[in-house]
């Protein structure tokens, strides 16, 4: 099968570094992760991010595990937890919603850095 340009921009997106924002309602944090050919990688100042994602008709699914690697606060309220993820996709950014534990509400935000 042959994609048009505007089909590959539109089902993929752009490998590179991102700010990430999230929200639950516990609390709201920012990191960086990187994104490349289905694979996202991050942290900040005390918990890691990793794990994959899945593009079809601009919509992505992620399935991210994160982590604590230093003592502190979570917005999810654990240490770890494996979340999946759903929403738009751009070329260069992402919304995405899905649960934490126990059914906390989370949403995040990625932005491409130029």
């Amino acid at each position: 099968m042959v994609l048009a340009l505007g089909e590959l921009v539109t089902n993929t997106m752009q490998n590179g570094l991102y700010v990430v924002r999230f929200e639950t309602a516990l609390g709201q944090g920012s990191g960086v992760v990187v994104v490349r050919d289905g694979s996202i990688g991050g942290g900040d100042t005390g918990t890691f991010y990793r794990g994959s994602y899945t593009i079809e008709n601009r919509q992505a699914t992620a399935t991210i595990t994160v982590g604590r690697y230093l003592p502190g606060w979570s917005v999810l309220g654990v240490e770890a937890a494996t979340i999946t993820l759903k929403g738009p996709v751009t070329w260069n950014s992402a919304a995405l919603e899905g649960q934490g534990p126990g059914g906390i509400p989370f949403k995040c935000f990625l932005t491409l850095i130029p």
